[in-house]
């Protein structure tokens, strides 16, 4: 492959997985994968299309490798933090958020994940407390599979037709 070919081939599977066409992306990374083996980011788009497959297990597994080729790679310490989030760890997800956003301090998608993680995990107070960084951004990727946007809107007392807040 040609010097830029990690750089294209991460490209085609993020692309694949803002489409959710998790399976094609995951074969793409597979396929990559072979002929180069120690390109971290290609190991955590793995991770992130197996997740996104519902393939939990997999997606641990990429991440950790990952890391073993890149230690302090944040995007794969993220995508580790997503996993266990999925998988319950709640403790584990919010230790590595707050490592995460006192290495990125500003950061607002570090706070906002962090702040989301504290969320789910029922830590309230904490949680709503910096929901407000939110608004900073117009979209955030979220720990939806794939890393698909979502954006996140205020409700300002409209009739909400049968939906609850």
């Amino acid at each position: 492959m040609a010097t830029s070919a990690p750089a294209s081939a991460m490209a085609m599977a993020q692309a694949l997985n803002n489409e959710h066409k998790f399976k094609e992306a995951i074969a793409h990374c597979e396929k990559c994968l072979k002929e180069i083996p120690d390109d971290a980011g290609l190991w955590r788009v793995l991770a992130a299309s197996r997740r996104g497959n519902g393939d939990i297990v997999g997606a641990e597994v990429a991440a950790k490798k990952s890391l073993e080729v890149s230690p302090n790679d944040w995007e794969s310490r993220a995508e580790l933090m997503y996993i266990a989030s999925h998988q319950g760890r709640w403790k584990e997800a919010i230790s590595i958020g707050e490592t995460l956003v006192g290495e990125k301090q500003g950061d607002i998608r570090a706070q906002l994940e962090l702040t989301l993680q504290s969320l789910r995990y029922g830590d309230l107070p904490k949680g709503w407390k910096d929901y407000e960084c939110r608004r900073r951004l117009a979209k955030w990727r979220s720990c939806v599979p794939g890393g698909a946007s979502a954006s996140h809107s205020d409700w300002l007392g409209q009739p909400l037709e049968g939906k609850t807040l």
